[in-house]
């Protein structure tokens, strides 16, 4: 029978403290000034009477440009201002 020898336990490195993860502030919920209820696109596309073409065209370039939630107003803006955007 072969004897191996025992080895003797390796020393364990010694591990540096975690550090806190550094984040940015969280940016302020922005209040409507109009004090309208801040809805997101899909309530807007429900209430407005925009056509279907219309409103999936818009609808892939408020996902792309806009942030999701604003008031009824803003997506009415928002969407003359894409329907007077120059067309490529």
């Amino acid at each position: 029978m072969i004897s191996v020898p025992e080895e003797e336990p390796k020393p364990v490195p010694k591990r540096e403290p975690v550090r806190p993860i550094k984040r940015p502030p969280l940016p302020e919920k922005r209040e409507p000034s109009t004090g309208a209820a801040v809805i997101p696109f899909a309530v807007f596309a429900r209430l407005s009477r925009i056509k279907a073409d219309e409103l999936a065209g818009f609808a892939h370039w408020a996902r792309q440009n806009l942030p999701p939630r604003q008031t009824f107003s803003e997506w009415s803006t928002q969407h003359q201002r894409f329907q007077a955007r120059p067309v490529r």
